[in-house]
C-alpha cells in the first residue's frame, strides 16, 4: 500500500515494521509502521470496534497504554494471583494433562481466584482509574489507604521507572501475595 503510495521505494533504502537502527538510533524513514501512521487517512481511521460500539450508541472508554493496572475489572492482578499460583505449584511435568490440571488450580474460584479477593483486586484497578480520571480533571488525588495521595508527577513516574511490557505482578507483587 505504502508502494503504491509512492511513499517507499525498495530500490533506494530497506525498510522493516519498525525501522533499521543506524548506530543504535532507529532511522524512522525506514519503519514502514511509522510511515504509516503519517498517512491521515489511516490515523484517523476508527477502529471495527469503535464503528460497532457507535451504531450499539455505547462510549467506549480507553485506558493508556502501558497501564495494565488499569485493565478490566481487576483482571491483570486476578491473572498475576494465577501466574503466581501456578509457578507455585510447577511440578515440571511435560504432560499436557498436569499442565491443564495446574492452569485450573491456579485459576480455581474457590480457592485461589475468591469473590473477595476479585473484589480486592477490582478495588485497586478502580482507585487507579479514579486517580487517572481526578488528574484529567486537574485535581489533588487521593486514590485510597493503599495508594496514598497520587499526583500527575508520581504516576508519570511510574511510568518511565517501569518496562513497556509489564504486567501487574512486576508492579504490583507484595499486594497480589497478599490478597
Amino acid at each position: 500500500m505504502l508502494f503504491e503510495r509512492g511513499l517507499v521505494d525498495p530500490k533506494v533504502k530497506k525498510y522493516t515494521q519498525h525501522g533499521q537502527k543506524v548506530d543504535g538510533i532507529v532511522d524512522v524513514e525506514t519503519s514502514l509502521s511509522d510511515i504509516m501512521g503519517n498517512c491521515e487517512d489511516f490515523r484517523n481511521e476508527t477502529t471495527e470496534m469503535a464503528e460497532l460500539l457507535a451504531k450499539l450508541g455505547v462510549q467506549m472508554e480507553q485506558t493508556p497504554r502501558k497501564h495494565p493496572e488499569l485493565a478490566g475489572e481487576g483482571v491483570e492482578y486476578s491473572w498475576g494471583k494465577g501466574k503466581l499460583e501456578f509457578r507455585r505449584s510447577n511440578d515440571y511435568n511435560p504432560n499436557a494433562a498436569s499442565l491443564e490440571r495446574r492452569v485450573r488450580a491456579a485459576l480455581d474460584s474457590s480457592t485461589v481466584l475468591t469473590r473477595p479477593r476479585i473484589r480486592k483486586f477490582i478495588r485497586r484497578g478502580n482507585e487507579y482509574k479514579r486517580a487517572y480520571r481526578e488528574l484529567e480533571n486537574g485535581q489533588q488525588v487521593d486514590a485510597g489507604a493503599s495508594a496514598g495521595s497520587v499526583t500527575h508527577t508520581d504516576i508519570e513516574q511510574m511510568k518511565r521507572d517501569v518496562k513497556a511490557h509489564r504486567s501487574t505482578k512486576d508492579q504490583d507483587l507484595k499486594f497480589i501475595q497478599e490478597s
